[in-house]
């Protein structure tokens, strides 16, 4: 009994050696009926959808059955040499907990409370580029499932409904609430977004707004440029560009890139701005006390710059080396310090503050200087230790012509 399997094989030639030379496939469809027949030779049955799309093929091809002796095809379209294959067509977006999206896999137990996001439809491009719109930053999949799970936060509810929401999806009731709240907050930002609007400190609590005009002042074109750039500090989420434009037009190049910054990690190059021009911004942004990271192979020819720099700003009693260099190798480096009298206590009044990339000293830890900037003097990785202190610092200026590998992804380049 001939079936439709075999009436596929033929137009493939993949049966009938003999006649299949007198078969001319389109070339629009040539990929199409290989891949069919493969499929079907392996011994994978056709599904539903994949049988009506073979009889359409294969009745636009009935001419060339009929002159190589196939007179009525059509009779064969109800013989299937394997049962239709049952495809699993479910869409659907629901919360599920951790052990739904790991099954019998091993988690970490500080992802057993997570909520998911869990995404299912058979596979199509048009869907997959969808998917992709999400950003995955705790994603999960089972290779071989069509499953897609996101750690639910504000980012994936809203870009997960968004981008599905009119692909016919079933989602949960929970997740639709969840993403109109976010739309509506979306289209009202000044009711909810923290920022400062028109001049006005809004949507912080009364404890961080004062502090923030205890610590800034009352915003104003003034002091607009200092507000942004701590952004990330105080979580200021919105401000008036023109407004920003107008407070930083009196300020250095530097300074305004520094405030327009989009990483916190800054990489400033030699060949684009001084040692000066960049201690003049820390100086207009008020970035003090700060931090000097100093490299050990060149900790004498750096230390000199940048100590020539800031002397002319901050008085040498403010200022600090919390390291010292084996004499037998660096003693100049030694002398420099008591020369200079940069061997100051570290206390509430120092802003200026160099160590090696290799140690944190006691004296920062026991005094609980809270730094409001890092200079690297050059692009280096600190340690554990330096990295962990640091971390909470919003920004770090490294000074050299290219950065470490780690950092090539983040870093913000500021060139003239």
């Amino acid at each position: 009994m001939l079936t439709i399997e075999d009436l596929l094989e033929t137009l493939a030639s993949y049966r009938h050696k003999d006649i299949s030379k007198d078969f001319f496939v389109e070339r629009s469809d040539y990929s199409l009926i290989q891949s069919l027949a493969r499929q079907t030779i392996k011994g994978t049955a056709l599904t539903d959808r994949q049988l009506d799309l073979v009889k359409k093929k294969l009745i636009e091809y009935k001419h060339q059955f009929q002159k190589n002796g196939f007179d009525n095809i059509e009779e064969a379209f109800d013989n299937l040499r394997m049962p239709l294959r049952t495809i699993d067509r479910s869409k659907y977006i629901k919360i599920v907990n951790t052990s739904e999206v790991y099954q019998n896999q091993n988690y970490d137990d500080a992802q057993e409370n997570w909520k998911w996001i869990k995404i299912r439809f058979p596979f199509s491009k048009k869907l997959i580029l969808a998917l992709d719109k999400i950003p995955k930053i705790d994603y999960h999949h089972n290779k071989g499932s069509h499953e897609h799970c996101f750690k639910l936060t504000e980012k994936s509810v809203y870009a997960a409904v968004h981008h599905f929401k009119n692909k016919n999806f079933e989602i949960d009731n929970e997740l639709l609430d969840l993403h109109n709240e976010l739309e509506y907050i979306l289209e009202n930002k000044h009711m909810y977004v923290p920022g400062i609007y028109n001049m006005e400190i809004k949507n912080f609590s009364n404890t961080t707004a004062n502090h923030l005009m205890n610590t800034i002042g009352e915003p104003g074109l003034d002091n607009l440029y200092i507000y942004k750039d701590r952004k990330d500090l105080y979580g200021i989420h919105y401000f008036d560009n023109n407004d920003i434009d107008k407070s930083l037009q009196n300020k250095s190049i530097l300074t305004q890139k520094i405030v327009k910054r989009t990483s916190n990690y800054l990489l400033i190059s030699p060949d684009a701005f001084t040692i000066d021009q960049i201690i003049f911004s820390i100086e207009e942004l008020d970035r003090y006390p700060i931090l000097v990271i100093l490299q050990e192979h060149d900790a004498l020819d750096n230390l000199t710059k940048f100590h020539q720099g800031f002397d002319n700003l901050v008085e040498r009693e403010k200022t600090t080396v919390l390291f010292r260099l084996d004499n037998d190798t660096n003693k100049s480096f030694n002398e420099y310090i008591k020369n200079n009298n940069l061997n100051n206590k570290v206390d509430k009044n120092t802003k200026v503050v160099y160590i090696s990339n290799n140690k944190v000293p006691k004296p920062l830890v026991k005094e609980n200087i809270k730094f409001k900037a890092v200079l690297f003097a050059g692009s280096v990785r600190p340690n554990t230790t330096l990295a962990n202190y640091i971390d909470n610092i919003d920004i770090s200026i490294h000074y050299d012509t290219d950065t470490t590998p780690f950092l090539r992804t983040s870093i913000c380049k500021l060139v003239n």
